[in-house]
């Protein structure tokens, strides 16, 4: 498609006395940009239609298809002048990568409809892979708005969400994203085929070796990975964990260098990458640096002309092309996001320590519903590691008690769903004060409102204080 027939603007800020009243109710909602990608994996006009149809329930909506690669880009930098109160990226990791580079470095709120086929971030911010899930997730935000802000990572000027890569897993990239309709047909199995092809096609017999300097440290390896947050990806359900450390708020990325491409140390890696139980970092083929607000790739492999041997590198698990240098940096708080691990926030927080975090649920059964979850990303009970059930079960116990107390309850309910009747994709457990006949039907039914937001800060108070006096 040319370029000049590429739209790039984001449409015009409806006039508000156009329609008199009807105008006037608009533009009491929030503004929300749909930035929609029709090339991702789940998306089609259909779903859009629909998922535009609902939102525009709680929001005043506009939806812009993307016509090529990058165009999501121009897209939200038009969107800075838009007015929005929110831009959604609807598509893939890639979207969402493309509209974040957009954005990056304004107060603008951005967040995720799923549509591609793994949908880290998405997961990561506890916003639900499923569309319909997510579209409900949205439409809840709009009474419980609360922006904050996330790093985003750099590669050669380029900002990530979640990771870069460089080496294998970007050879993979390279090929799923030539081809687009095996991609969305195969899902997860055609980038386990990629992978393994681009593995003993590439890197088994003479692979690009590359340079990786951190801190005043080196390393040599095949295959360099840097993450901004955790875990890297996801295999179906199963997060795959290869760097530790890296948050989306803590201003430092952290970086993996796998020394060798060797067949025999496939089956340890892969072990530890899918299993909780094992460090990734601890293979003795891995250098593993946290902390990292700089670094440089470099590579140090020629060709028979003496020509630097370009490596590929792929960001947010997009390919953007071969290198043979690449710049790793981090830009803090360079993103406003919106989504529900953002309801923590404003005083509402009841308890935290190194484990977990608790806060009131927004939607409470009862006053004093709170959601406990572990600080490091788990979907369910089973993807816990071992040494994390002790003490954050204990929390729980901790918390059922000082509920009780505060909400002067006769007992309490504590409930952890997994995957069915889990509205996000984040092991998170429910605490809630009892009361005999207090009119609980099954088990979240019905959800009530706090009467205020000061009825819920006293709320908060008064649990936060039964904590510290147990903790006592």
């Amino acid at each position: 498609m040319p370029a000049d027939s590429i739209t790039t603007e984001a449409p015009p800020r409806t006039d508000a006395s156009a329609n008199g009243a009807g105008a006037a109710e608009r533009t009491s909602k929030k503004r929300m940009l749909i930035i929609v990608n029709p090339y991702a994996t789940t998306v089609s006009d259909r779903l859009k239609n629909l998922v535009v149809y609902a939102l525009q329930g709680r929001y005043d909506v506009d939806a812009v298809t993307t016509e090529a690669q990058h165009h999501a880009i121009e897209i939200g930098r038009h969107a800075r002048e838009g007015g929005y109160d929110i831009v959604v990226a609807f598509g893939g990791d890639g979207t969402l990568n493309e509209v974040a580079n957009g954005l990056a470095g304004t107060d603008v709120p951005v967040s995720v409809l799923p549509g591609g086929s793994t949908n880290v971030v998405c997961r990561t911010l506890g916003i639900p892979n499923d569309v319909v899930d997510a579209t409900e997730h949205l439409l809840g935000l709009a009474d419980d708005f609360r922006p904050r802000r996330v790093d985003l990572g750099l590669a050669n000027g380029r900002h990530f969400v979640f990771a870069c890569g460089a080496g294998l897993d970007a050879t993979a990239a390279k090929r799923v994203d030539s081809h687009p309709m095996m991609k969305a047909r195969g899902g997860r199995w055609f980038y386990t085929w990629a992978a393994i092809s681009g593995f003993y096609r590439h890197y088994l017999r003479s692979p690009i070796r590359m340079r990786i300097e951190v801190d005043g440290n080196s390393a040599e390896g095949v295959t360099a990975i840097a993450q901004n947050s955790d875990p890297f990806t996801y295999f179906g359900n199963q997060p795959v964990r290869v760097c530790e450390g890296a948050k989306l708020d803590n201003g430092t990325l952290s970086v993996a260098m796998l020394r060798r491409a060797a067949q025999r140390d496939v089956p340890t890696i892969a072990a530890r990458v899918l299993l909780n139980g094992l460090r990734t970092p601890g293979h003795r083929q891995i250098d593993h640096y946290e902390g990292v607000t700089e670094g440089r790739i470099e590579s140090v492999s020629r060709d028979a002309g003496g020509s630097i041997r370009r490596f590929p590198v792929q960001v947010d698990g997009d390919y953007i092309g071969d290198h043979g240098e690449l710049e790793l940096g981090i830009e803090p708080s360079a993103l406003t996001i919106v989504a529900i691990a953002a309801r923590g926030e404003d005083g509402h927080v009841v308890f935290e320590d190194e484990v977990s975090l608790t806060f009131l649920d927004h939607r409470p059964l009862f006053p004093g519903h709170s959601l406990l979850i572990p600080r490091g990303h788990h979907e369910t009970i089973w993807d816990l590691p071992d040494d994390l059930l002790a003490p954050l079960f204990g929390n729980a116990r901790l918390l059922s008690s000082a509920i009780r107390n505060a909400m002067n309850a006769q007992g309490a309910f504590i409930a952890l769903n997994n995957v069915v009747s889990q509205s996000v994709p984040h092991c998170h457990v429910h605490v809630v004060p009892r009361n005999r006949k207090d009119g609980l039907r099954g088990f979240f039914w019905p959800r009530t409102k706090y009467d205020s937001e000061a009825h819920m800060r006293e709320t908060a108070d008064a649990v936060r204080a039964a904590v510290g006096r147990l903790s006592d």
